[in-house]
């Protein structure tokens, strides 16, 4: 006989010995992860045909070991390969096992971050040669509109974000310190806090979008939803923060532009406005209407930009001209 019975889990392997004094295991007794120790029996294009002791002899996919095969050739053993895709019913040639050595998705862990090769350009997105037995897919949808990865082969850091059988979701896991302010990105929904929404934007941590900056009501967002619009806020590489926001940022307002501000603070100096910015505006004492001090904590005020300087605009709630 050619088989091997016992126990065959993702931790046990059947040796070539035990595969060649034991009787064909039935295709119904494996499962997906099973391991074995093989034997060679045919080398062809598509791959390796090799024994591991069941009643249909496995393929082992060009594409899972293309540069591992070569040394290969009938007789020889071929350690250690598990099962990735596995056909039991139906008529007797749809019957098929497939093995491999590479790890399996379930040996993966989502937020896990690896380095992929492209591999193919779909409408469906992106799919990556993670090392896995299966090719991991960056789906259009989450894919920044100008992103740069056209070429096979190109290698990418990227981040697991669900793992669903063979199927392996990933984003793009950019170091923060690639990001800059003011920079359009899109985000998935993966935590809803009190205060704000922390989103994946395929970078190695998720940016928080705070409960000011964001474009409607906390009650709105659900794990999982799209949400494209996003510009990055804040970024700070040292402590692997990124903060991101819905609003329009201090360079896309002109000097002379009209606002209405909320207040949020007052003092001696001036007062800080809630502009509908991604950056609070701030009127010096000198550039109210009223002093600074008559001002409280809500109250609606129309303003005009005076100046614009990096990411804060001064304004002023004197009357113009």
């Amino acid at each position: 006989g050619r088989g091997w019975r016992g126990a065959r889990s993702a931790q046990d392997t059947a040796t070539v010995a035990e595969v060649a004094q034991a009787t064909p295991v039935p295709l119904v007794e494996l499962n997906i992860g099973d391991r074995f120790d093989a034997s060679v029996e045919r080398v062809a294009p598509k791959g390796l045909w090799v024994n591991i002791g069941t009643e249909k002899d496995a393929l082992w996919p060009r594409e899972q070991g293309k540069s591992v095969m070569r040394k290969y050739k009938r007789g020889d053993i071929v350690k250690a390969v598990k099962i990735f895709e596995l056909h039991k019913g139906g008529l007797p040639e749809k019957r098929k096992i497939l093995v491999t050595q590479r790890p399996l998705p379930a040996e993966f862990e989502v937020d896990q971050v690896v380095v992929g090769a492209l591999n193919a350009v779909t409408q469906f997105g992106l799919y990556f040669d993670i090392g896995a037995s299966s090719n991991a897919l960056w789906h259009a949808e989450a894919l920044p509109a100008d992103h740069p990865y056209t070429k096979k082969n190109t290698k990418v850091k990227l981040r697991i974000t669900s793992i669903d059988g063979r199927r392996i979701t990933v984003v793009g896991a950019h170091p923060v310190s690639d990001l800059y302010v003011g920079q359009k990105v899109s985000g998935v929904v993966r935590r809803v806090v009190k205060y704000g929404v922390f989103f994946k934007i395929g970078a190695e941590t998720d940016a928080l979008c705070r409960l000011r900056q964001l474009a409607k009501p906390l009650s709105q967002y659900q794990v999982g939803d799209f949400v494209d619009g996003l510009r990055v806020s804040a970024a700070d590489a040292a402590r692997g923060r990124i903060e991101v926001s819905t609003r329009r940022f201090a360079s896309d307002v002109r000097p002379g532009e009209r606002l209405e501000g909320i207040v949020l603070k007052a003092d001696g100096a001036g007062v800080l406005f809630d502009a509908g910015l991604a950056t609070d505006a701030w009127a010096p004492a000198a550039d109210l209407a009223k002093p600074a001090g008559a001002h409280a904590a809500g109250d609606v005020a129309e303003l005009t930009a005076v100046q614009v300087a990096d990411d804060r605009v001064s304004v002023t709630t004197l009357p113009q001209a």
